[in-house]
């Protein structure tokens, strides 16, 4: 709600965009920096007033070791919610490559996407390759039927070869994945995900017949006491958000809590299919990001990215509301829109008597 009202001014959007992109190059340089390492760069700089044991040191940095191969995590925890993080920035450097006026910005964005990769690839979790896997298809995709919609549409040669070649590229990616053992390797597993994956089902197994017994939820924090799942190091897990959602809020929560983002997907495709504002067309990054991270909570039950997941809720709405005064809605009572500034559409109050439309 608080970002709703924040993104209703322009320039807070564009300040919002120019952050996302900054702090994903950020991110991303720490990744190289640690993958250098082998090792969380800030492990061997805590201050001695925290009493930071010695045995969480070591458990952090087993976290990112897997089959012997160390996974990156930048600021995060482990490589899966990086992943997730990943997955959710992506959209936005495709859409400042979408948007560049001169060669120097594509040249900037390109930049920021290989290396965005290079750290997606250093974390090797599945849940950014698949990202990288679908996203940018998803990107060119909503840009090609914006273009489309524009009356000269139909004579958009890049358009029409673009959404000619798209279905194409996509086929022969699904085939390199099927096919090629590395890539079907990094994106859909090998057999050191073999163990994730079992557990997962193990998960489901034991949640069912728990959902199917109460499917109006038992409670905030009751998942541990109705899933006791503990993985092979005798730990408690879960795996998969729906799990938790499911058991803990039932199905009319788990239908409210994700009918939030697929609504919010919605409109900010429409939004962005509409926009005729640079900082409009960040609903549509904003919507692919928030498929992402719906995507990627199959697979993760920490609630690291909901950080995330709800401002961009917030700013497909801001910004749907902003578009909605823009084309000349007006909430009922006495209200007119003023001149459109830097800032963006505003409401005011009209002169007595002189009701707004609705």
């Amino acid at each position: 709600l608080i970002m709703a009202w924040i993104f209703t001014d322009m320039s807070n959007v564009r300040r919002i965009y120019h952050i996302l992109l900054v702090t994903t190059v950020i991110t991303s340089i720490i990744t190289l920096w640690e993958y250098y390492l082998k090792a969380v760069p800030w492990a061997g700089h805590i201050p001695a007033f925290l009493n930071v044991s010695d045995t969480y040191l070591q458990k952090v940095n087993s976290f990112n070791i897997r089959s012997g191969q160390y996974r990156a995590s930048s600021i995060f925890l482990t490589a899966p919610t990086y992943g997730e993080y990943i997955g959710m920035m992506l959209p936005f450097v495709m859409l400042f490559i979408l948007q560049a006026t001169k060669s120097w910005r594509f040249v900037v964005g390109m930049l920021m996407l290989l290396l965005l990769f290079v750290a997606a690839f250093e974390s090797n979790a599945r849940t950014s390759m698949v990202a990288f896997a679908s996203v940018p298809a998803g990107m060119i995709a909503i840009w090609i039927l914006k273009r489309f919609r524009r009356p000269e549409g139909r004579q958009d040669l890049l358009a029409s070869s673009l959404a000619y070649g798209l279905p194409a590229a996509g086929l022969v990616l699904v085939a390199a994945v099927l096919s090629i053992g590395r890539i079907r390797h990094r994106v859909l597993g090998g057999g050191e995900h073999a163990a994730s994956n079992e557990g997962r089902e193990a998960q489901w197994d034991m949640a069912l017949p728990v959902i199917m017994k109460n499917p109006f939820g038992y409670g905030a924090g009751t998942i541990q006491q109705h899933v006791p799942y503990t993985n092979r190091a005798g730990v408690f897990t879960i795996d998969s958000y729906p799990i938790n959602i499911l058991v803990e809020y039932g199905v009319p929560g788990f239908l409210l809590f994700f009918g939030i983002f697929i609504c919010a997907v919605v409109i900010g495709v429409k939004v962005y299919l509409r926009a005729e504002r640079p900082e409009e067309e960040l609903a549509g990054a904003a919507a692919l990001a928030l498929v992402s991270f719906m995507t990627t909570r199959l697979v993760i039950s920490l609630s690291s990215g909901m950080k995330y997941a709800f401002p961009l809720v917030g700013l497909i709405l801001a910004l749907w509301y902003v578009q909605k005064i823009r084309s000349g809605w007006v909430p009922r009572g006495k209200y007119r829109v003023t001149d459109e500034g830097d800032s963006g559409p505003k409401l005011v109050h009209a002169a007595p008597g002189k009701a707004g439309r609705r």
